[in-house]
């Protein structure tokens, strides 16, 4: 839409985040931070939309399960060096997590989910890094691509 403003100067992701935006917002949660990259990126949008997407759509599930006051989510998505990408998404969460053998499974249906899987098979692609830390019901997951 013409009247929201860009988020991010690459076109694909910021109509990504624009509609993670705008769900936020129907559902009552804040949405802080910032997307710092170029319009052009060395690597193909498709990758960097699955991992933002996965995780913002993550973020938001996790959200809606708390009161009203609680729902914040933040991301930031930045060059740290021109090879190398950082992505972090951190949000409350009600402090329930399914874990199995060292792995989270999804808490919106049984067995483990797509995402967090998709996003580590990415992160491999470009020999990178995907970490997930919780601590205070604050879910938190950092990425590092090298490009």
């Amino acid at each position: 839409s013409d009247q929201r403003p860009t988020l991010c100067a690459n076109a694909a992701l910021d109509a990504l985040a624009g509609h993670y935006d705008q769900e936020a917002r129907q559902q009552g949660i804040s949405v802080e931070g910032k997307l710092e990259l170029p319009q052009v990126l060395a690597l193909p949008e498709a990758d960097l939309c699955m991992i933002l997407g996965n995780l913002l759509e993550n973020a938001l599930h996790a959200s809606q399960k708390l009161p009203p006051e609680q729902r914040q989510v933040t991301v930031m998505a930045r060059m740290i060096t021109p090879a190398m990408l950082g992505i972090m998404v951190e949000n409350r969460y009600d402090g329930v997590l399914r874990e199995k053998d060292g792995t989270l499974h999804s808490t919106k249906h049984e067995g483990q989910g797509i995402g967090l899987v998709s996003i580590r098979t990415v992160v491999r692609k470009y020999h990178g890094e995907l970490t997930v830390e919780t601590e205070n019901h604050v879910f938190r997951a950092n990425v590092l691509l090298n490009l």
